[in-house]
Formats: structure tokens, sequence, C-alpha cells
């Protein structure tokens, strides 16, 4: 099986980008690929399902992994560009404690539908 998700730059976050699949809002992130993988995971494909990341609007894949393995990475900008590196949780005394810089911004997570109050 495979799942396809399309990502879009947001035009005024520049790096940030919109990711879908089917349509859904999964999340916006920095790392689309990673974020939107952890996003799957919360509707329980197998993790050996294969995803395919698009930019909206081209004709070819940009990135293929499993689920599993996009979800247990992180990408981290470093002094020869950016490298995947396992995922890390922050622990929640650096979430309360650590605003975001200005021109950054971690994933925001969008509840699945059944999640939304009516």
């Amino acid at each position: 099986m495979r799942i396809e998700i399309t990502i879009r730059e947001l035009p005024d976050r520049c790096g940030v980008f919109e990711v879908r699949s089917d349509g859904r809002l999964l999340c916006r992130s920095r790392q689309p690929l990673c974020d939107g993988a952890r996003a799957l995971l919360l509707d329980a494909p197998a993790a050996d399902t294969i995803i395919w990341v698009r930019h909206v609007g081209a004709d070819h894949v940009a990135l293929t992994a499993t689920i599993a393995a996009a979800a247990a990475l992180d990408v981290e900008e470093t002094a020869h560009g950016p490298k995947f590196r396992r995922h890390r949780k922050a622990p929640r005394s650096a979430l309360k404690a650590a605003p975001a810089r200005r021109n950054e911004q971690a994933a925001t997570m969008v509840a699945r539908p059944s999640q939304r109050a009516a």
C-alpha cells in the first residue's frame, strides 16, 4: 500500500510547508516528510506503508519512505546542509520554557475531523 502526500510552501512562511493527504490537512511543517508521517500514524496505517511526497503541481515524486522510517526521523540543518537525525521528543519543561525563534515554527498538528468539536 502507498499513501501520497502533497506539500505546498506557504507564501508568507519561507521554508514552512502545508502537508496534505487526499486533500486533508495533516500539518504545517519545516520537515514535511517526517511530520507528515507522524500525523499519518495517528490514523494507524501499517508501519511498512510507503509514503510518496510530491510538491503541488509537480509531475514527479520528491521523496519516498515507509511511514515508520520517516516518523522516526527529524531534519537538522548543519553547516553542510540538511541531515536526517533520529526523532527526539522535547521534554515538557523545554516546551514550556523555550519559545520558538521569531522566524521558526514547529509543526502544527491538525486534529482529525472526528476530534474536532462540533
